[in-house]
């Protein structure tokens, strides 16, 4: 939103209470809702337009609320919905009255207090978690909620230092408290003497998986191990960084993580020291397993910037507050049943802005409902001010071939991510927010349909534009061959650190060929 809007808005008895254009957003859907039309997508885009005409005005700060209401109803109305302008008026909020927020967040009393009692409840997550705005969001296709299993928790975080005397075991445990989806575990092999204790590791971190329910990451083989402040525990006993072993003991660990099924990925990084001809035995080891498809991704490891540890954290960002993924195709099918399909292609790139905004107003709820409701642990304001938000976009191949009228996709899926994360560095000063890949909180990713086959380094080419716009994401590359040459394998992974920008990559097997079928 832009800078000039006011800071404070003044209730009738002259409170001041921060300005929220949230508030009005939820209170547009309410006016919706009461005129028969509860949508979303459009109070979005009603209180984007206030917002905009609010900033490009003279206004006083704080600004009266009564002055505040009559230009919304104004602005509603001047856009063609006279209808909700009426109901919004009618049900107005007031900063003075006792249920004032909930008036401002489209809730009578009763239902702000039912959401407050429910929330201890067995009552489904959804209806506890989300707003009635969200859930006509979901319903309509235009948000999709990953981590509501777990509403009293954030949903992935950097596994903290153990306690003295606690095992592997134990701290995941004691992060249960705190995370309720998945942990990124940060070079595990530093706390290892020799590759023999490996698999006892690997079992303690299963046992404590298999305990909580949770989903890990386990990031080995990082350029630059872990740095902790004077006199913080490191993550693992007996951390020794310069050990000369500590590559060779993150390739056993790899072995015994991945000869499994189980609910654990392996992100191995990657440095120069990965591509000389020493290396080369350990470096077919890996692309073994990739070939294979098993679940081990690949992270380039690049000079000043943050080590990625996971979707949504890395060393610099730590927690993940919710996974939050934003629907492209009923976006754009929205869109072209509104305008003719000569406009509507231009209508995505420009309101792709009110897209994003209705995914980081479900990132403000989540963060209010932990602040009320949420775990003790959780309710750290370390953890909750600081965790941030992750936005998924889903669909983005489909869209953009939907959009490209030669069928050509990699610019139009750039111009969408640049769209959205634009949206998103606008508003991060409400909430911390990243655009990324799905995070491990629904099983493994898979490459979307698609009938025709790109070349494995032509997908690596395209990844690494989009992860360039955006700075985050992981790159799913289709095999050519359902059982490829090892070597072949290894040739990729060598070109794709060589392009710029690509964050984290993973290879899949081939798509299986359509069978067609008739009542012949």
């Amino acid at each position: 939103m832009p800078d000039r809007l006011p800071h404070w808005v003044a209730g009738r008895d002259g409170r001041p209470e921060p300005f929220d254009g949230d508030r009005i957003y939820r209170s547009l859907f309410a006016a919706a809702t009461r005129a028969g039309r509860p949508d979303p997508f459009l109070a979005r885009e009603l209180a984007d337009a206030v917002l905009h005409f609010v900033a490009a005005g003279d206004v006083c700060d704080p600004l009266p609320v009564a002055e505040l209401t009559d230009t919304v109803a104004k602005v509603v109305r001047e856009v063609g919905q006279p209808v909700i302008a009426r109901a919004y008026q009618e049900v107005r909020p007031t900063c003075d009255a006792d249920d004032g927020d909930a008036a401002w967040f489209g809730l009578d009393a009763a239902e702000s207090g039912r959401r407050a009692a429910a929330a201890g409840s067995v009552e489904d997550a959804r209806q506890r978690v989300l707003t009635p705005d969200l859930r006509a969001a979901e319903a309509e296709g235009l948000l999709t909620f990953f981590d509501l299993d777990a509403p009293g928790e954030l949903a992935g975080v950097v596994l903290p230092a153990p306690a003295p005397g606690r095992g592997l075991v134990e701290t995941i445990e004691a992060a249960r408290d705190r995370v309720g989806q998945y942990v990124a575990i940060d070079a595990p092999e530093t706390s290892l003497a020799d590759p023999s204790g490996a698999a006892a590791w690997v079992r303690e971190l299963r046992v404590g998986l298999r305990a909580t329910g949770l989903r890990a990451v386990v990031n080995l083989n990082a350029s630059e191990p872990p740095t902790r402040g004077p006199g913080e525990p490191s993550l693992f006993p007996n951390n020794d960084p310069s050990h000369p072993d500590r590559t060779e003991v993150a390739a056993v660990l790899a072995e015994h993580l991945l000869e499994a099924p189980s609910e654990v990925r392996v992100d191995w990084h990657l440095g120069p020291a990965d591509f000389v001809p020493a290396a080369r035995s350990r470096l077919l080891r890996l692309a073994r397993w990739a070939a294979q498809a098993a679940p081990i991704a690949f992270v380039p490891d690049r000079p000043r910037q943050p080590v990625a540890l996971a979707e949504g954290l890395d060393r610099r960002h730590r927690a993940a507050l919710a996974v939050v993924g934003v629907g492209l195709p009923r976006f754009l099918q929205r869109i072209r049943t509104e305008r003719p399909p000569a406009d509507a292609n231009a209508d995505v790139f420009d309101k792709l802005g009110s897209l994003t905004r209705l995914a980081l107003t479900a990132g403000r709820v989540r963060r209010e409902f932990l602040r009320r409701h949420g775990r003790s642990a959780v309710r750290d304001e370390f953890f909750l001010d600081r965790a941030r938000l992750v936005v998924v976009p889903l669909g983005l191949d489909a869209v953009a071939r939907a959009i490209a009228p030669d069928g050509r996709c990699s610019p139009y899926a750039l111009q969408i991510l640049h769209g959205l994360n634009a949206a998103i560095i606008r508003n991060s000063p409400h909430i911390p927010s990243v655009l990324d890949s799905l995070p491990p909180v629904a099983g493994p990713a898979t490459p979307e349909a698609d009938s025709t086959f790109v070349p494995p380094r032509q997908q690596l080419r395209a990844d690494a534009a989009l992860h360039t716009a955006v700075g985050s994401g992981t790159a799913t590359v289709r095999l050519a061959a359902e059982r490829p040459a090892v070597d072949e394998v290894a040739d990729l992974i060598c070109h794709a650190c060589q392009q710029p920008g690509l964050i984290r990559f993973r290879f899949a097997a081939p798509a299986a060929p359509r069978t067609l079928a008739a009542d012949w």
